[in-house]
């Protein structure tokens, strides 16, 4: 048990610590001190080949090279060359940096972005006795380029040449320090291009201190260091992961999408794998750029379809893998030159797709499916750093390599998603686990409780086999007194109608029609209680229960009935015990029109065993005490008489259906009153009130009925 808890913990550690790790790097992506690059007001720009920077601060930050420079169109020039020849050599054009050369015309005609050409800018700095050393950034130039300063050249990257054979491409960027000598910097670049869709200066060259540079350089290779060993360490992970547990396939697709893209992130941008492995070939590296996000899309469409299967389209997914492994096999068999010329479409295809995988996010957010609204926001997020890289990379905005940090993001945002999904897993194997725990501790007692549970159960049928072979009886003398109850009066009142047709009684005859009519109210009232019976045992008869008196109650049955009673010849009393003289309030909860009827039950039974002259009295009581008589708070309820009273043999029996007892049978006035139904009724009408009913009798005495009920004192 201890190790299931600790095997479950693990992954949930590890995956916080990742948590943070990119929290960590979005922190610093997003921290409000402004980048060193940052553009400042008023920031000049180059125009006709000269950059103004005698107002220059340095403490203003870094200067981006933008603007016209001059442009020499498959001329590479040297600075001695150009100096010496400055009449004879003229620019071409005065090209906009950064762009690429596919974006320039000379006389009306575009120009190629395969070529080669020479690039001049003067730079006019503050006056000054002694300059500080300054840096140049290079990041991005397509696809190699040589360098002077101040007619001073420098290693460049890669090798210029005027075909394809004798260059040799390099794309790494790049810092060049220097001192200046004066107030006047001239750079020139000599760059080529024969080996992919762009070349040119496409990206922004940027000029600062020293310090600034450096600061610059180191922090954007932090940044991108921790960026993909982020992305590498948590693909891994995922992907371990999935090793150990194969049913979760979200795990493997994420860690593949992880992986993925680390690995391009590593050759875009600061090329870290470039600059640790500098055997690595341009074409190699680009074509991990490119597989890079190519593999990604539909390991991101994979994962997607593994969290939301209802809302996700296999098709889609199908169709996303398909174009992928087309594209991907392309790449392979192609040079840079041929499949860099399907960006356009690549990105169009990521666009689409991101835009289907929001979609699915809107699905699962309506559907209320787990994490749907944090995958949105994610995915939308990241889907504003996928188009910024579109316009980037087709040279329409100039913000840069955006994607990592997007898909840094939502990444950031799923490992925070899985990370509860597996605490959520844990938590049930917690749960899972402490319920085990307890029912292997109790499992011995349930056991022996059950097998206690068997005996008594045991012992119940064999109770209740004999309460049936009972009630077997009891139907079949049920059965006889419904038929002898039911026979006798149909029987005279077939005679009476008989002998009023046959003449022997006179039609119309008012002692005979009053015998027939009672006999039929006789039927009736047989019938009306067996109806009554059946549904109060099947709990079919609503209740209306209020607030009551107790007392006062008392006192209305008295009153209402006294008249009733008295004409029988009997006397009829009241009697409240002592507890009720009190100034305390008292309240029972019951229904007032059923609890009548009980009383009118047991009334009109004592009435009929009770001779004229006799007493019949009503009384209540009170029980404090938790007897068995009463709850610890209860009202009792009497109905005495000094009647016939019941024989000891039928005092168990009096609540049954259709029990008369012995007198009644033999004496045919009081059996033709009614067939034992009254006291079964009031026995049920007691029990859904919560309380209890019974009698005590002395035979020749007289009999006292008595019920309770829960009562509340205020």
């Amino acid at each position: 048990m201890v190790m299931i808890k600790i095997a479950a913990k693990r992954p949930i550690r590890i995956l916080q610590c990742l948590c943070w790790l990119c929290a960590l790097v979005l922190f610093v992506l997003l921290s409000d001190k402004p980048p060193a690059n940052a553009a400042v007001e008023n920031e000049p720009i180059a125009e006709h080949g000269l950059l103004d920077l005698s107002d220059w601060d340095s403490s203003q930050g870094i200067v981006r090279l933008n603007g016209e420079w001059e442009f020499y169109w498959n001329r590479l020039l040297e600075p001695g060359e150009i100096k010496t020849r400055a009449e004879m050599i003229k620019p071409d054009l005065y090209a906009f940096v950064p762009s690429v050369w596919g974006q320039y015309g000379i006389g009306g005609k575009g120009l190629s972005n395969q070529g080669y050409a020479t690039y001049r800018l003067s730079i006019v700095l503050p006056e000054s006795a002694a300059y500080p050393v300054l840096g140049l950034y290079i990041p991005n130039a397509a696809t190699a380029y040589k360098l002077w300063i101040d007619g001073q050249p420098f290693e460049g990257k890669g090798i210029v040449g005027t075909d394809r054979e004798r260059m040799i491409p390099k794309n790494v960027s790049d810092t060049y320090y220097f001192r200046p000598t004066d107030s006047k910097i001239e750079l020139v670049i000599q760059v080529s291009n024969f080996v992919q869709r762009k070349g040119g200066l496409w990206d922004e060259l940027k000029l600062g201190t020293e310090e600034q540079i450096s600061h610059n350089r180191d922090k954007n290779m932090v940044l991108q260091t921790l960026l993909a060993g982020s992305l590498l360490i948590m693909g891994l992970y995922h992907v371990l992961l999935f090793v150990q547990r194969r049913n979760d396939k979200s795990t493997v697709y994420f860690g593949g999408l992880c992986i993925a893209i680390g690995i391009r992130t590593l050759v875009v941008g600061e090329t870290l794998a470039v600059r640790l492995f500098p055997a690595i070939p341009w074409e190699a590296a680009v074509k991990l750029e490119y597989l890079g996000f190519i593999a990604a899309m539909p390991l991101l469409m994979a994962y997607v379809y593994s969290l939301y299967p209802r809302e996700a389209s296999a098709r889609i997914l199908k169709l996303s893998t398909w174009f992928a492994c087309i594209n991907a096999l392309f790449v392979l068999l192609t040079p840079a030159r041929v499949y860099t010329l399907m960006m356009q479409i690549n990105i169009l295809y990521i666009v689409i797709l991101c835009g289907y995988i929001v979609i699915v996010y809107l699905k699962a957010l309506r559907c209320k499916r787990e994490g749907a609204v944090l995958n949105l926001f994610a995915a939308s997020v990241c889907s504003l750093f996928i188009l910024n890289d579109s316009l980037y990379y087709t040279q329409k905005i100039n913000t840069g390599d955006l994607f990592p940090y997007g898909m840094l993001f939502y990444i950031f945002v799923q490992a925070y998603f899985l990370s509860v999904r597996f605490s959520n897993s844990f938590t049930q194997v917690e749960s899972l686990s402490s319920q085990l725990t307890a029912f292997t501790e109790t499992l011995e007692d349930k056991i022996r409780e059950r097998t206690k549970q068997l005996e008594q159960s045991n012992t119940d049928l064999q109770t209740a086999s004999e309460d049936l072979f009972r009630m077997e009886k009891s139907r079949r003398r049920l059965l006889s007194n419904i038929s002898h109850e039911l026979g006798t009066p149909l029987t005279l009142i077939q005679g009476y109608v008989s002998a009023m047709i046959d003449g022997v009684v006179p039609p119309g005859d008012a002692r005979t029609l009053k015998l027939v009519l009672d006999k039929s109210q006789l039927m009736e009232r047989i019938i009306g209680d067996l109806s009554e019976l059946s549904k109060l045992e099947a709990g079919k008869v609503n209740f209306s229960f209020m607030e009551l008196d107790p007392v006062q109650f008392l006192y209305d049955i008295y009153d209402k009935y006294e008249t009733d009673i008295r004409a029988g010849g009997q006397q009829f009393e009241i009697v409240v015990g002592q507890e009720w003289h009190s100034s305390q309030t008292s309240v029972i909860y019951a229904d007032p029109i059923r609890l009548e009827q009980v009383f009118v039950n047991l009334l009109f039974n004592a009435r009929k065993y009770t001779p004229s002259g006799g007493v019949i009295r009503l009384e209540v009581g009170c029980y404090l005490d938790g007897t068995k008589l009463g709850n610890p708070a209860s009202v009792m309820y009497q109905v005495s008489d000094t009647g016939s009273g019941v024989s000891p043999t039928d005092v168990p029996q009096v609540f049954n259906r259709y029990y008369r007892g012995a007198d009644s049978e033999r004496n045919e006035s009081i059996s033709s009153v009614g067939v034992g139904l009254g006291l079964a009724i009031s026995q049920e009408i007691v029990a859904h009130h919560h309380g209890e009913i019974g009698v005590h009798s002395v035979q020749g005495r007289g009999s006292t009925f008595y019920f309770t009920l829960p009562v509340r004192f205020g």
